[in-house]
C-alpha cells in the first residue's frame, strides 16, 4: 500500500437491525444455495457449521453475524 500510496479506510459498523435479525436474513440465501463455500475451506467452515446448527441458542454467532455483515 505505501508503494503505491493507495490506503483503505476503516469504518466501524453500525446495526441497523439487532444480531438476531440480520443472522436470521441469511438463511433464503443459504436455501438457495446463493451462499458458496469452497471445497478446501479450512478450520473456520467446521466453527461456522456449529454456529448455524447452534444458532439461535449457541455460545457463538460472531461468524454469521460477519457473515450478515457482509450484504
Amino acid at each position: 500500500m505505501p508503494r503505491r500510496n493507495m490506503f483503505f479506510t476503516i469504518t466501524q459498523l453500525k446495526a441497523q437491525r439487532k444480531k438476531e435479525e440480520r443472522i436470521s436474513a441469511l438463511q433464503p440465501r443459504f436455501s438457495s444455495g446463493a451462499v458458496w463455500i469452497p471445497e478446501n475451506a479450512g478450520d473456520w467452515w467446521d466453527e461456522l457449521k456449529g454456529e448455524m446448527l447452534a444458532f439461535p441458542h449457541g455460545v457463538h454467532d460472531d461468524l454469521l453475524d460477519s457473515l450478515a455483515y457482509v450484504e
